[in-house]
């Protein structure tokens, strides 16, 4: 058996304790054969041979006098330790000693498995972590945190109590459970107590120095640990780990490649590089949606990638990680609006988890504005993949912690990510919200949410018949979608003010409006939400009975005939007309339509549907 894991987790300890609980039913006993030392496949097995106590054979190698010196034993367990910088060599001994000696089981500890065959591979993972909120009965029971107060008290008069709990928890939380990091830590409460201990993780390089005077070398410090690690990679997997340190939570292999593949590399280059780590237990591997493979390095790895990043390329590496999640996000907005969303839910949810992991990360560090943005981004992946129930307890968090931060920026979007969650069940409070979300935005706020709180607010109006006030919201937005190059909600836009105009017995407009959306904005590109296309069918229905057939396709064919400009401009001058005051002859018509937020537009007529005209 090997038992793999990354440095510090505690293989050998683990294979020392196993070693020690099967001595009694071994009649030749269990001999621990510290590899660490050896440098190359002769050194190596004179380790061994030395371990043993077997003598060199004439006319044998040493691993051969090793095989033969065990070929006799009854009953006997041989421990390797540290086999990784020598794999290939502990592999072909432990193969020779396997066919030669039947009754010698082997232990290995490795990083990587030694691909012996009949090998079993046991995966130490990192100690259990207590939860971000644990009090001290479930923080106590984390292996983690026990681990930390064995060792900080045999260094001073320590003990867990309710007021340093929760910085206990935060140091192993950002220590990944490994043992070795939590007992380097531990060694510091002699003179720093674990709330300051926290707040130098940043620097836990230069923190966790201090290890026990009868631990290797290697093991007396975090960064001794993992150079060892590092010094094993070949050239192309360094270059893949470095570059994979700029990920702050899970990825997939795509990501990975476009992230990490640069300079040379090429897609398969970092393809086997990520095998290559997880292999060796320097990335961490787990399923994702559909069965997936998705990758991610623990903090202390992640540090040390990004330590080993010449001046500049942490930049570089964050440019392409911004540009392949933009490309990402783009993406999925077009498939979650269209026949695809079905098959994207999956992955938007784990986008979710993704904010939930980053929103604790940011609440341990006690950065409310970022735990404010990655709750309302975690309410906004619910939303996106239709969980209104889900999205709604992480939205009005968002809203609490942004109330109290008093960030104009996040505020503006907490509202707006609230109210898209909220709607469906209480319009008027997500319309309350949106016209908070405007007033900061139209303040200089945040220019990105703009467009999204123009089109939610004339939604939400229009589905609460208030078609006036929506259509006012709706004029607005295209006009902002247009001047942004956005497409996907400009078609959204589209659709909903040829509902309203409709709602109004504008027929005519509401046709041409459709029209100009089946044309350039087709339904599995740019389409509203599932539940929302009875309602515009049955809107298109009251234009088409209201027109009469063929004047419902010309309008219809005049709308397909404009371009982005003209319809965009088309609307605007129909939004123009209807708010024109009628109250005065030679009244002039309004140049500056009321916003979304202003009362019901003066002399807007709404017109009753044309519900006995010929189909």
């Amino acid at each position: 058996m090997t038992v793999t894991g990354p440095g510090g987790v505690g293989k050998t300890r683990l294979a020392l304790q196993a070693a020690a609980d099967q001595l009694p039913s071994l009649s030749d006993g269990a001999w621990l054969c510290e590899l660490a030392p050896a440098a190359d496949q002769e050194t190596m097995a004179q380790a061994v041979a030395a371990a043993l106590r077997a003598r060199p054979r004439p006319g044998l190698s040493v691993a051969d006098s090793v095989v033969e010196f065990l070929r006799t034993r009854t009953a006997l367990l041989l421990v390797l330790d540290n086999c990784e910088h020598l794999a290939a060599a502990a592999a072909s001994l432990a193969a020779d000693i396997l066919r030669g000696c039947p009754r010698v089981r082997i232990l290995a500890t490795s990083q990587q498995p030694l691909g012996v065959g009949g090998e079993q591979v046991f995966g130490l993972r990192p100690l259990s972590l207590p939860p971000p909120d644990a009090g001290m009965a479930a923080a106590g029971a984390s292996d983690a945190v026990s681990l930390f107060a064995q060792r900080a008290a045999a260094r001073r008069d320590f003990a867990l109590t309710p007021s340093n709990v929760a910085a206990v928890g935060e140091i192993c939380r950002r220590l990944d459970g490994i043992p070795l990091a939590i007992e380097l830590a531990a060694a510091r409460v002699a003179a720093v107590r674990p709330a300051e201990i926290a707040a130098l993780l940043d620097e836990r390089f230069r923190l966790l120095t201090r290890g026990r005077a009868d631990a290797s070398a290697r093991q007396q410090t975090l960064q001794a640990t993992l150079e060892w690690s590092y010094a094993l990679l070949g050239h192309a997997e360094r270059r893949v780990f470095d570059g994979l340190g700029v990920f702050p939570g899970s990825f997939d292999a795509e990501a990975a490649v476009a992230v990490a593949g640069a300079d040379g590399l090429q897609r398969w280059d970092v393809l086997d590089g990520l095998t290559s780590l997880v292999g060796k237990s320097l990335v961490a591997e787990e399923e994702g949606p559909g069965q997936t493979s998705r990758y991610r390095l623990l903090e202390t790895m992640r540090a040390y990638a990004r330590q080993q990043l010449a001046a500049g390329e942490l930049g570089r590496l964050q440019l392409r990680h911004a540009e392949h999640y933009a490309a990402f996000a783009e993406q999925a907005g077009l498939e979650v609006a269209g026949p695809a969303q079905l098959e994207w839910q999956p992955r938007i949810q784990r986008g979710a988890s993704i904010a939930r992991q980053a929103r604790q990360e940011a609440t341990e560090q006690g950065i409310e504005i970022l735990v404010a943005e990655f709750l309302a981004t975690e309410a906004t992946a619910w939303t996106a993949a239709g969980d209104y129930a889900a999205a709604r307890l992480p939205a009005m968090e968002a809203v609490e912690v942004a109330r109290r931060v008093q960030n104009p920026a996040a505020s503006a979007f907490a509202f707006l990510t609230a109210a898209g969650a909220i709607w469906p069940s209480d319009p008027q409070a997500a319309l309350m919200l949106i016209e908070d979300s405007l007033a900061l935005t139209r303040a200089g706020a945040s220019d990105p949410v703009l467009d999204t709180a123009l089109m939610l607010a004339g939604l939400i109006r229009a589905r609460t018949g208030n078609l006036p006030r929506a259509l006012a919201a709706l004029q607005e937005a295209m006009a902002q979608q247009h001047a942004d190059g956005d497409r996907l909600l400009l078609g959204i836009t589209l659709q909903i003010a040829a509902v309203g105009l409709a709602g109004l017995g504008e027929a005519e407009p509401a046709a041409v409006l459709a029209g100009a959306f089946s044309a350039h904005f087709p339904p599995d590109i740019s389409a509203v939400p599932k539940d929302e296309q009875m309602w515009i069918g049955e809107a298109q229905s009251l234009a088409r009975r209201a027109l009469g057939e063929a004047a419902y396709r010309a309008a219809l064919a005049r709308g397909a005939a404009m371009d982005d400009d003209q319809i965009v401009g088309y609307a605007q001058g129909q939004y123009r007309r209807l708010v024109a005051p009628r109250a005065e002859p030679g009244a002039q018509a309004s140049e500056s339509p009321p916003g979304p937020g202003a009362a019901d537009p003066p002399g807007m007529t709404v017109l009753p549907r044309q519900d006995n005209v010929p189909q």
